[in-house]
């Protein structure tokens, strides 16, 4: 369904190992609207019950995931990329 680039998740890691609680994190994605360049993101990293009922649990790569489940569909065969 969804993939994570390695450039991503390294960088996934280190935001994750900053933060206070990092053991018991998760990313977390929704869509959130459109622009004129297309959908706009909500990417976060998130202890998991701060995650929503309706959330979708993935594990990717060894990393656990939420996906809104109003996104999944948009999210399909989409890559998380990192860019500077």
């Amino acid at each position: 369904m969804l993939s994570i680039s390695p450039k991503a998740r390294e960088m996934l890691d280190q935001f994750a190992i900053n933060a206070d609680d990092s053991d018991e994190l998760v990313l977390r994605i929704e869509i959130i609207g459109r622009g004129p360049k297309g959908f706009q993101y909500d990417l976060q990293l998130v202890n998991h019950e701060e995650g929503k009922e309706d959330d979708i649990h993935l594990e990717i790569d060894g990393m656990n995931v939420l996906v809104a489940e109003k996104s999944k569909i948009y999210l399909e065969g989409t890559t998380i990329d990192y860019k500077e």
